[in-house]
């Protein structure tokens, strides 16, 4: 089973989103709410896949690890996002 999230390069870190996107990515210049709880900018490059990952996004992911992909786990999680942003 795929991770529900993937990482997209914004405002100088990698950061995790579970924001749907094609399998090209999200373009640059698209606002991504991400796993850590903020809004960036996605953007493009030649270097940013060697961006350090936002910390908070890097432990949340993990968390998905543990938790063997459980989607009831996942489902929480990525609810529990969207409420604190008002969705």
């Amino acid at each position: 089973m795929p991770y529900p999230f993937r990482w997209t390069p914004g405002e100088g870190e990698r950061h995790a989103t579970g924001q749907v996107a094609s399998r090209a990515g999200i373009p640059a210049g698209t606002r991504v709410r991400t796993l850590c709880g903020t809004e960036v900018v996605a953007a493009e490059g030649d270097l940013v896949h060697l961006w350090p990952a936002c910390p908070r996004c890097a432990w949340e992911t993990s968390n998905f690890d543990k938790a063997h992909n459980s989607l009831d786990t996942i489902n929480r999680t990525l609810l529990g996002l969207q409420e604190s942003t008002g969705d």
